[in-house]
């Protein structure tokens, strides 16, 4: 992970911070630089989650805050066996209209996985519904509002 761009944008918004209207260079308190901080942190760490979750597909990796604090919430990969057919084994057809770039897009991530388009979906969508991490209104603590970066890609 390239970690320049925090580097400067930190250099910036100290160098912002430290000019006074005279134009003086000033040491800056130390008050005034934690939110800079912990901002500047929380974008590399949300950076890191998303340079992640391109390899970590269909599983992933979220990074939220708690009270000021970032914490990591690993979401774990779906389960590699295949969905179970009903009863009779039978199936039933489902159409759906996507975007040209999203239908693309899927074909290709089927393609990587060497599957077909209907079987991707199928087990993306078995996924998705036996999702137990997904979060609830119930399981929110507190009232604070919260801060979320989510990524799923591949």
């Amino acid at each position: 992970m390239d970690v320049s761009p925090f580097v400067d944008r930190f250099g910036r918004e100290f160098a912002a911070l430290a000019r006074t209207d005279s134009g003086d260079a000033v040491v800056p308190e130390a008050r005034l630089l934690e939110p800079v901080i912990r901002r500047m942190l929380f974008d590399a760490l949300a950076a890191a989650a998303d340079e992640i979750n391109r390899e970590f597909a269909p599983g992933a990796v979220e990074i939220r805050l708690r009270e000021g604090e970032p914490y990591f919430v690993v979401l774990p990969r779906a389960p590699e066996t295949a969905p179970e057919a009903g009863a009779n084994g039978a199936t039933a057809r489902a159409d759906v209209r996507v975007s040209r770039h999203l239908r693309e897009s899927v074909e290709r991530a089927a393609g990587r996985e060497g599957r077909s388009v209907e079987d991707w979906l199928e087990q993306v969508l078995f996924a998705a519904v036996r999702h137990e991490h997904i979060p609830r209104a119930a399981d929110r603590r507190g009232k604070r509002a919260r801060q979320r970066y989510t990524a799923w890609a591949r």
